[in-house]
């Protein structure tokens, strides 16, 4: 006996504790992370802080989809819908990089995110049809701005580049000077040989 304690005593009793390195083994073979100021982080919390991380970023690309779409009214400018639909993918980039949060979690984000797809493509449309339109009454106003022209042609003939005196032709007659014709200088002579 030792020390009185009544009975034999073996090193295989002694309990030891682990080493720092043997921690950090056991840490990391658990899926945790070894810190810095020697203590274990489990695995279990290492996804909830990766959970909360992911669910910031959703959150985060969640509200500047609710900003862009709330621009979309009427007929916005392609800029403000290429905005909004850059907006719109970053959720569901969110949304698909959140391995760690659940599916009923993201649910709200996700029906977010198909509302305001069909709201970007829906403002698509509507820009479409309003570019569309704005083409054809251009056409329509060229072609009856061509008609004009064509009728002044025809009824000034007689007067197209006759010699007012004054060395100017009378082409100004005919507006706004789109028909202008400034005489230039003589074409060069080529020498016969």
């Amino acid at each position: 006996a030792v020390g009185g304690c009544g009975g034999s005593s073996s090193s295989d009793d002694m309990v030891t504790e682990p080493t720092p390195a043997e921690k950090q083994a056991m840490c990391e073979s658990a899926g945790g992370r070894w810190n810095a100021d020697m203590t274990c982080t489990s695995a279990a919390e290492l996804m909830a802080e990766r959970a909360k991380t992911q669910m910031e970023e959703i959150v985060k690309a969640a509200g500047a989809v609710t900003t862009a779409v709330a621009g979309l009214g009427g007929t916005p400018t392609q800029d403000v819908i290429d905005d909004a639909d850059t907006k719109v993918k970053a959720l569901k980039t969110a949304l698909d990089a959140a391995v760690d949060v659940g599916d009923a979690e993201k649910a709200g984000y996700q029906q977010q995110y198909e509302s305001a797809k069909n709201s970007v493509s829906a403002a698509q449309n509507a820009r479409n049809v309003a570019d569309n339109q704005q083409m054809a009454d251009d056409m329509k106003a060229m072609a009856a701005r061509g008609k004009a022209l064509m009728k002044a042609g025809v009824l000034g003939l007689g007067k197209v580049g006759t010699n007012t005196g004054t060395g100017d032709n009378n082409m100004a007659a005919f507006g706004d000077g789109m028909l202008d014709i400034t005489p230039g200088p003589p074409p060069p002579q080529q020498s016969s040989r």
